[in-house]
């Protein structure tokens, strides 16, 4: 997987060689306890690092509507793209292969400006019904390409070029990413006592268990619903974070739902809580220490 799911930082004074590699080895250990393999990335096979970053974004591969979308439900589709990825634009053809000159120079501009951003093809009927119509409806703007920050319409292609001369799209791109990094942070850890007596005061409020079908089947929270938040593969346990979200948006559009986190112990849930703070969600609960801690708990319910 190319996708970022999380990251680490230890400050130094006067950092040895031999205290960088011990940080790293302690880490790497800690991710295997936690899911069976080593961090994405840092095996052998993987040769995303090999590469310079500007040629992984070049690389990306353009989003998509959900399969079997049709032309009425374009709408609900560009909603459900802009709410999941910080940076959208919605272009003729791809990044590498852009079909006409302002959606090649708005390619252009964002990779100068060095950020990630998923691209869109508005011409890729097959794959995206209805969306070179919609989305002007949907933006009010009679022109393709157009760029998406933070749910928000920025402008075409001239706008873009002329905010970035004048440094207002950078200031924007940053602020954006700046509040999903705070939102990220947002979300509270409780106990499985408080969380039970949560649930039982608040017929509102939904567990979901983040761990995979397989784990949900074997034994969980009494009444949780399961949206993996992580597969198992050949390669170890990944994270499917485009995919949880898409789930999570369609299952839980309000993003004010009362919604509590679980997984095994309590780590690859903190991880899903900080994604869906992160895309807007604000009542979001971490269940501490998992199911395996729940289970301790005499009187706290369970079911398979």
């Amino acid at each position: 997987s190319s996708e970022f799911s999380s990251g680490k930082l230890v400050t130094w004074d006067t950092p040895t060689k031999e205290d960088m590699e011990g940080a790293a080895t302690s880490w790497i250990s800690s991710h295997i306890d936690a899911y069976g393999a080593a961090p994405p990335g840092n095996t052998r096979e993987v040769e995303i690092w090999r590469k310079k970053a500007a040629e992984v974004r070049r690389q990306k591969p353009n989003v998509e509507f959900e399969a079997g979308s049709t032309e009425d439900q374009a709408p609900a589709q560009i909603r459900s793209i802009i709410d999941r990825y910080p940076i959208v634009l919605f272009m003729k053809g791809t990044r590498q292969a852009p079909q006409c000159g302002f959606s090649d120079a708005t390619v252009a501009l964002l990779d100068q400006l060095q950020v990630d951003y998923e691209c869109i093809d508005c011409l890729d009927e097959e794959r995206n019904p209805g969306l070179r119509e919609a989305i002007k409806v949907f933006s009010e703007w009679p022109t393709i390409p157009q760029l998406y920050v933070g749910s928000e319409f920025i402008g075409g292609a001239d706008i873009c070029r002329d905010m970035a001369e004048a440094g207002e799209l950078q200031d924007v791109i940053e602020k954006e990413l700046q509040a999903r990094r705070m939102r990220s942070k947002s979300f509270v850890t409780r106990s499985p006592e408080d969380i039970w007596d949560l649930m039982t005061k608040s017929p509102d409020v939904t567990f979901v268990d983040c761990r995979t079908e397989q784990e949900y089947d074997n034994g969980r929270v009494k009444g949780a619903v399961n949206v993996p938040a992580f597969l198992d593969t050949p390669q170890g346990r990944l994270p499917v974070r485009e995919d949880f979200l898409k789930r999570m948006l369609q299952k839980f559009p309000d993003k004010n739902s009362k919604i509590v986190v679980g997984c095994q112990r309590g780590i690859r849930s903190a991880e899903a809580a900080s994604w869906l703070c992160e895309v807007g969600y604000t009542n979001i609960v971490n269940q501490d220490g998992g199911f395996s801690y729940w289970v301790t708990k005499k009187d706290l319910p369970t079911e398979a």
